[in-house]
């Protein structure tokens, strides 16, 4: 990293590098471009949960889907939580659906 980037910025890349979850994303790669960093993921483009909610679901999503969706968010932020000691922005739109997984992934972020 440069050093440019603040410590807490730096930290905060390497945490989320070491995460390693079925319900978390993957941070693939990280760079620096002029004075911001980027952070790349996989590309999920079954999207958010946020966007099934306003795209198919506009009255609300079943029961037992709420219930899966719930039960892996919780694992995710158990993880984050064990692993680095807290989350960050917990939303519909940070989870995100992958079409090799069956549930959803926190997205984590900076």
């Amino acid at each position: 990293m440069l050093c440019s980037l603040s410590y807490f910025t730096q930290l905060e890349v390497f945490r989320l590098r070491t995460c390693s979850h079925p319900h978390l994303v993957p941070l693939l790669a990280s760079f620096v471009e002029d004075s911001s960093i980027v952070l790349v993921f996989p590309d999920y483009s079954l999207g958010s949960v946020r966007d099934l909610l306003d795209r198919h679901y506009t009255e609300g999503l079943p029961e037992h889907a709420i219930a899966i969706i719930v039960r892996d968010v919780l694992l995710g932020l158990q993880y984050l939580h064990d692993k680095v000691g807290y989350s960050t922005s917990t939303k519909c739109r940070n989870y995100h659906f992958s079409s090799s997984q069956e549930h959803c992934a926190p997205r984590r972020k900076s």
